[in-house]
Formats: C-alpha cells, sequence, structure tokens
C-alpha cells in the first residue's frame, strides 16, 4: 500500500495537501480568537479558598486547542506528519543513497524530533500523565513511519 502511494503521490502534491490541511486546521483553531468568539481564558477555581490559581490560567491559543476534540489531534497529527514524511521522500532517497548509518540515524532523529513537536503542539501544552503517554506513542509512531517508509524506498531503490 505504501509503495502504491509512493507512486502516486508526487513530494509536490504532499507539500500541497500538508499546507491546505494544515491551513485549514489551524484556522479552525485560530479563527475563535480572531472574530473574538466564545473562547475565553480558563482558569480553575480552587474548591477550598475560592481564589483562581494562576498557574493554571492558559493563553487564547492554548485554550482554544484545548476546545479541539483529542481524536481530532490525534487524526491531524497522523495527517501533516505522513503528509511531511511523503514530502520528503527526495531527501529521503538522498539519505538513503549516501549508505551511511549515521545519515540514516540523523534521518531518524530529525523526524522523531519533527513528530514529537507536531504532538507537543497539538496537546496545547499541557503536562500530565495522559499527555505523557500521548508524547511516548507520537515517537513511537512517528520512529515507526519513517523506518517503514524509509524501508519501502530502500526496496524501490535497489530494484530499480
Amino acid at each position: 500500500m505504501v509503495g502504491t502511494i509512493l507512486r502516486l503521490l508526487k513530494p509536490s502534491y504532499a507539500v500541497l495537501a500538508m499546507l491546505a490541511f494544515g491551513g485549514w486546521q489551524g484556522y479552525s483553531i485560530i479563527a475563535p480568537i480572531w472574530g473574538g468568539g466564545d473562547v475565553q481564558e480558563e482558569v480553575v477555581v480552587s474548591e477550598e479558598d475560592g481564589e483562581a490559581d494562576e498557574a493554571d490560567s492558559v493563553g487564547p491559543l492554548a485554550a482554544a486547542m484545548r476546545k479541539v476534540h483529542p481524536g481530532m489531534r490525534i487524526v491531524t497529527w497522523l495527517v501533516i506528519y505522513g503528509l511531511l514524511c511523503f514530502a520528503s521522500v527526495p531527501w529521503i532517497n538522498g539519505v538513503l543513497a549516501k549508505e551511511s548509518n549515521f545519515a540514516n540515524a540523523v534521518m531518524l532523529f530529525v523526524y522523531v524530533v519533527a513528530g514529537f513537536l507536531l504532538a507537543f503542539l497539538l496537546m496545547a501544552f499541557q503536562f500530565n500523565w495522559a499527555t505523557a503517554i500521548m508524547l511516548i506513542m507520537a515517537i513511537v509512531v512517528a520512529g515507526g513511519i519513517i523506518v517503514l517508509l524509509a524501508g519501502m524506498l530502500e526496496k524501490m531503490r535497489i530494484r530499480g
């Protein structure tokens, strides 16, 4: 299936799709902030003393991101990261052509960090045990996707 996608999807098409999807998702998150919509800063009020906790207040961007369903955030991450990988196929082919373990390790590191940063952004800068698990899973899935894609590209390169 990945081989068919690689044959049909040109990197320029993947870049265009990634920009369009990312722009659409970004606009749906940012639009309520620009329009002065219903997104307001969240402030947690403790039940004991009734005062607002300053450490838990968030900015309007993070508040808007937190209103997006977590499932949609995961789908957004998968689509954007997958399109990023497909858009950079020529660069991946260049790295694989060097036949260097160090170059492959650097490529793997770059893609895993990109997947982690994208997931961290979509988590709206939250820190708890659930987001830690999701970030670890993002690292594992990002590494798995790039290894799978690089393996398929290597097979295609060797076959000719």
